[in-house]
């Protein structure tokens, strides 16, 4: 199960809130925005793919860091780093790598490529058309905001935000799976996101840690040394 465009729309939930500042969910989407522009940010996420019986068929679980436009995306069966203007995406199954410089790629393509983490950029206007707010204080105190949505590929947004800190502690998102013409599938897929952190070493999106470059010629790091290797620079 590829999950990693997936996952990446999720790294920046980006709510643009213009208007009704005095509604207490809106302020909280905004806070949302704040957050996930961070410089730094980090999650734990686990995937399901639940069938039309709401069954659970498949899962998929990681950790992904962002450092500025940087990140890395490890999970059970691969990890991918974008970082030092390299992508590498390295399957754990099949024990191969692939590398290659962006500015390589581009200059070959004879066009700009974008490896940002992707931003959701819910408006305002499609929030008040078609989504339905909620927000109440838990236990431990933190509040949580519950959007739901009707008529949109994500049937749901809900995350939990420390009011002092305005950061994010927990989030979830139910998306509805389309088939080939675009119809609904009844399959859905639940993203949770937890165990959010704001402070950690950098080096954790450090291509250094999988491969070097020298000349632009690759070499893996001794734990991948046997992995076949597919790249464009070398």
């Amino acid at each position: 199960m590829n999950m990693l465009r997936l996952l990446l729309m999720l790294v920046v939930c980006l709510f643009q809130i213009n208007v009704l500042a005095q509604d207490q969910a809106i302020g909280l989407m905004r806070k949302l925005k704040n957050t996930h522009t961070a410089q730094l940010i980090g999650y734990d996420y686990k995937v399901y793919l639940k069938n039309t019986t709401g069954r659970i068929e498949d899962s998929l679980g990681g950790r992904f860091y962002k450092v500025q436009d940087d990140y890395i995306d490890s999970n059970e069966t691969s990890i991918c780093i974008k970082a030092s203007g390299y992508y590498a995406k390295l399957d754990l199954q099949e024990r191969s790598a692939l590398i290659f410089s962006v500015a390589a790629l581009e200059s070959k393509l004879g066009g700009k490529l974008d490896y940002k983490p992707v931003m959701l950029d819910i408006s305002d206007s499609i929030i008040l058309k078609y989504g339905k707010t909620s927000v109440q204080r838990l236990a431990n105190g933190d509040d949580r905001i519950r959007v739901m949505f009707r008529d949109l590929p994500i049937t749901s947004i809900t995350a939990d935000i420390d009011p002092r800190s305005s950061e994010i502690m927990a989030m979830q998102i139910v998306t509805e799976e389309k088939d080939k013409y675009g119809d609904a599938s009844g399959y859905s897929r639940l993203f949770i996101m937890r165990n959010f952190t704001y402070n950690f070493n950098r080096r954790l999106v450090s291509t250094e840690r999988f491969f070097t470059t020298s000349q632009d010629k690759v070499t893996l790091a001794n734990k991948y040394a046997k992995y076949k290797l597919n790249t464009i620079t070398n």
